[in-house]
Formats: structure tokens, C-alpha cells, sequence
């Protein structure tokens, strides 16, 4: 369907080079029943909550702590300084 470097068939998308294209599109139209079998995988999975060793809060495994800011036995985020409170360390 070529003469040369140009295509006989026109389409929307030309290249820079100069030559048309048509993208590849389906015969038949997908069935509800194949739709939903494609998309059977697409769920939300629940996060893995564990508890902090520490203050007991609930965080995620292997991220640090957002009430005390420990990670593996260590302190990784100081508290910020509260109104006549340090911050811990």
C-alpha cells in the first residue's frame, strides 16, 4: 500500500518524517462479559498494619514511626519542641 516513501492511506497521525500511519484498531467490540474478566485483577489490596514496638501506634512494616519517629530501636525523627517541652532524644 506504498509508493515509495509515501503511504496511500491517509490517517491522523504523520510523523516528522513525512509518512502517515494508522494506528491498529480491534475488528469487534469487547463483550461486558470479557470487559469484566480483564479487570477481574484490578483490586485494592489492604495495607499490612503492624504495631510500633515502641508506642504501640499503628504504622506501616519498615517505614518509621509517625507518633515517636523510631525505626528499628533508633530515634530517625526528633518531635518537634511543644510548648514548654523539649524535644526527646
Amino acid at each position: 500500500m506504498t509508493t515509495g516513501n509515501r503511504s496511500l492511506v491517509t490517517g491522523f497521525f504523520e510523523h516528522n518524517l513525512g509518512v502517515q500511519t494508522i494506528m491498529a484498531l480491534p475488528k469487534r467490540r469487547h463483550s461486558k462479559t470479557r470487559q469484566a474478566k480483564r479487570r477481574t485483577h484490578w483490586k485494592l489490596t489492604v495495607p499490612n498494619i503492624v504495631e510500633c514496638p515502641r508506642c504501640h501506634a499503628p504504622r506501616l512494616p519498615h517505614h518509621v514511626c509517625t507518633e515517636c519517629g523510631f525505626y528499628n530501636g533508633r530515634l530517625v525523627i526528633p518531635k518537634k519542641e511543644r510548648k514548654g517541652e523539649k524535644a526527646e532524644r
